[in-house]
């Protein structure tokens, strides 16, 4: 199954509001989840007739979405965000510490996810941003569900690793 170009541009329409609602949450951060987006719509454009309608077409431009977030999270021109200036953190510090310490938690994270395997951080994100059962994540992802299982069980392990490292 392929897409033509008017056949994408009605599929931006559509699931363009669902996109943004993804990567915003993926992302937390509105600049980013806005330059996710068109990315993503770009990304349909012009790579739309690759779907080859293995599954639903909300699943594959969900997955697209998930991987576009996941590959700004993980670009190093990405990890720099406003926040991590210098005069910033210090208005932050002075004016909000709760601020502050989402700032550091919000670093650790991004930086623990950059850590793991691509699929692990689609199953750490699909499980902990979206809340999706095992079985729907191994839709999204192409993966068995015993394979989840396995992953999460390893991801459960690491996220309190993790939880143990980040200031409090």
């Amino acid at each position: 199954m392929t897409f033509e170009a008017d056949q994408v541009e009605q599929l931006c329409r559509a699931y363009g509001s669902s996109i943004l609602r993804r990567c915003r949450a993926i992302l937390k951060n509105d600049a980013e989840a806005e330059d996710a987006a068109q990315e993503v719509m770009v990304l349909l454009f012009e790579k739309g007739q690759q779907f080859r309608g293995d599954a639903a077409v909300s699943t594959w431009i969900y997955r697209v979405t998930t991987n576009v977030c996941l590959n700004h999270i993980r670009s190093e021109s990405r990890r720099r965000t406003r926040e991590q200036s210098g005069d910033v953190r210090d208005w932050i510090e002075k004016e909000n510490p709760d601020a502050q310490r989402f700032v550091v938690q919000s670093d650790v994270l991004r930086e623990a996810l950059g850590g793991l395997s691509d699929l692990d951080q689609q199953i750490f994100v699909l499980r902990h941003v979206d809340g999706l059962r095992q079985d729907e994540i191994a839709e999204v992802v192409g993966r068995s569900r015993r394979t989840i299982n396995k992953r999460l069980k390893k991801l459960d392990e690491w996220t309190e690793k993790k939880r143990a490292e980040v200031p409090s």
